[in-house]
Order: C-alpha cells, then structure tokens, then sequence
C-alpha cells in the first residue's frame, strides 16, 4: 500500500510532535507499506536530516517542498505569518504533489486545514484536541475518509461536534528497542551530571496545563530528593519554571534535549512524574503524551495527576495517583513511590508498554483500509 504523510510544520523540530510523525512514517514502512513524508523545507537548528536527527532506519522517502519561511516575521505579525507559510506550502505541495496524490492509496495528515487540498477519499485525519467548532470545520471532519483520536475523551468529543460515529482511537506509541542495553542507574547520573541520591524526573514542555508548576513547588517539600525538569522548548514558560530554582537548591531545571537523551534521564531516575493540571480539556480529557509510554518502557515508578485522560492507560496496578494541582497529594504520593514495593508498579507498567508499540499504532491507524 502506498502512503503519503503530509505535515506543513518544520522537520526536524524540538517539539514530540516532529518524533511522533516520524515514527510513524517508520512504523508504516516497517508494516509492509510504501512511506513518503512531504514537509516544508523549513531550516531547522537541529539540521535538515530527519533519520539521522531522530535516530530512525531509513526505510520512507522524505521530501521536501520549497516554501517560504516567515518564522521571524512571527514575532511581529502574528498569526499572519503562520497562515502565509500554510498557504504557500499547501498550494506548492498540491501543484508539486500531485501525481504522488494521484498514486497514493491513503494520504494521512494531522491538520485538518492541509485535507481541503486533498481528495477526501483518500485522506485520514489524525486529530490531538478538537479543533475550533465552526461550520467550516464540521464540514472538514465529515468529508475525509477516516478520522483518528489519541483519546476516548476527545473521540467523544469529536463526535458530539461532527456527528460522526466511526472514530478510531490511537493512543501514542513507544519504541521498546530504544530502551535496551541503558546504562545503570549510577553510570546514567554520572554521564547527565546529575546527583547521586533519590531523584524525581519530568520531561516534556513546560506549559501551565502540564502541571510542571505543582511539581516544582513540590520541592520544597522534598529536601532530601533531587527533582529534575527537563525541556521547555517554550522561553517564557522555561523562565517561568526555572526562576522557581532559585529557592529550592533540590530543583534541577535543564532545557530540551534530544529524543536520544531521553531514555538516559529515565534511567537515571528514582521516579517519573506526569502532573497534568486540572481546568482545560487538552488536559483532562485529550491528551496522549509521548512521555507516558516511554515512562512505562522505562520501568520505573510513575506517579501520575488523577485526570481521565491519563487513566485511559494507567490504573491503580501501573502508577501511583494524586490530585491534580495539590503540592501536598504531589510530595506524599511521590514519597509513596520511593519506598521498594512501588517497584512493582514499573514492572507492570514496562509489561504493559508492549502493546503500545509503534508498528501496531501504525495499523490500527489505517485499519483495514
């Protein structure tokens, strides 16, 4: 079968949204399938290569369309700018594109806006939060072929907007193979830099609906533990986060690193925490974030914000709860998780990664198509 993904966004990019289509172009190519990747051709700081930057078999065909790049224009005007540079690559894509259009059995997107430049019966939508509830949209989502959900909370949402009932949820995946042959808990602290003693990790974006505030006034709380953040990709929110920091010598704010790191951190940690606030429904109902599956391969004690989202793949038997936004529940769960019997809670955790794999979030995307 032949595919092609089409993303207007910058690749490579900082942001988990870079990995995660590229992980899966590699997932469908690895199921059987003829993979092309269309992308803008965005200059990028971490280079222009996406198998070498991601760490990814070369087994799809990556192309890149010549568009404009108003980055810098952003600054000053605004949305504007992004809406130019979607214009501009979508026509070139379409008018460069079409006789793979034409060739292509499924044609898979994440922004709905890319679908009314392709033949809807062909295209699947990938969707990570409803987009804006306006008659234009309600028409995008009931022409496409097939629409995709990374949550329960945010297909039925789609639902109740659209009226479509054939919504296919896929939850994020994780690479097992990324985990193998990590370097010990001691040697791991040693090559990062970091402490030797009780050590708490988050990774990710440093946005206010992650919860990385409440994490952060937590450790005060937690003298004798090493609490370490690690991204921000965002400035204002790194400032925000790091300037706590200055009155709590135990809190470690570090900022993005590549996705090859990553597995490092996690085997340098004690404990991993994901602590989504409460208040927006991107967090409480939609989100599917990478870490949490690369959590679960990391086999270590999770503790994780009592919120539906996040209970679509954890229970009492894989994470450690505690109430959103509450630094008190925070400390006292994370403290639970410390203690060896939470161990066993990282073992069913790492159990249940397994059926999360990219290669069956790649077929469970497009089904039986």
């Amino acid at each position: 079968m032949k595919i092609c993904y089409i993303t207007s966004v910058r690749l490579p990019t900082e942001r988990p949204h870079g990995y995660a289509v590229v992980k899966l172009c590699e997932a469908f190519a690895a199921n059987g399938n003829d993979v092309t990747l269309v992308s803008p051709s965005k200059t990028s700081a971490r280079g222009d290569d996406v198998f070498t930057c991601y760490g990814i078999s070369r087994t799809f065909v990556h192309h890149r369309v010549a568009t404009t790049d108003l980055v810098y224009w952003e600054r000053l005007g605004g949305a504007l700018s992004y809406w130019l540079d979607f214009l501009f690559f979508a026509v070139r894509m379409w008018i460069e594109q079409r006789a793979r259009l034409r060739e292509a059995d499924i044609i898979y997107v994440r922004e709905p806006y890319l679908t009314v430049f392709l033949p809807r019966a062909k295209t699947i939508l990938e969707l990570h939060t409803l987009p804006a509830q306006t008659m234009v949209m309600k028409r995008i989502l009931r022409r496409v072929k097939r629409l995709n959900a990374t949550s329960r909370g945010l297909a039925s949402d789609i639902v109740a907007f659209s009226g479509r009932s054939d919504i296919i949820v896929i939850p994020n995946a994780v690479d097992l193979k990324r985990f193998d042959n990590l370097p010990d808990q001691r040697s791991a602290r040693a090559q990062l830099g970091l402490p030797d003693k009780p050590l708490v990790l988050y990774t990710g974006n440093f946005y206010p609906w992650k919860g990385v505030d409440t994490l952060a006034d937590a450790a005060p709380f937690l003298k004798d533990i090493t609490v370490v953040l690690v991204g921000g990709t965002d400035e204002y929110d790194h400032q925000r986060i790091a300037k706590k920091a200055e009155s709590a010598p135990n809190l470690i704010v570090r900022r993005f690193e590549a996705p090859e790191r990553m597995p490092i951190y996690l085997a340098a940690a004690d404990v991993l925490v994901i602590p989504n606030a409460k208040g927006t429904a991107i967090s409480e109902r939609y989100t599917s974030p990478l870490k949490l599956f690369e959590y679960m391969a990391a086999e270590k004690p999770i503790v994780a914000s009592d919120l539906p989202s996040l209970r679509e793949i954890f229970d009492e038997g894989t994470a450690i709860f505690f109430e959103p936004d509450s630094v008190q529940s925070l400390a006292s769960a994370i403290r639970r998780a410390l203690k060896p019997e939470a161990a066993l809670l990282g073992t069913r955790a790492h159990e249940r990664a397994r059926v999360y794999s990219w290669e069956a979030r790649a077929q469970a995307a497009i089904g039986n198509l």
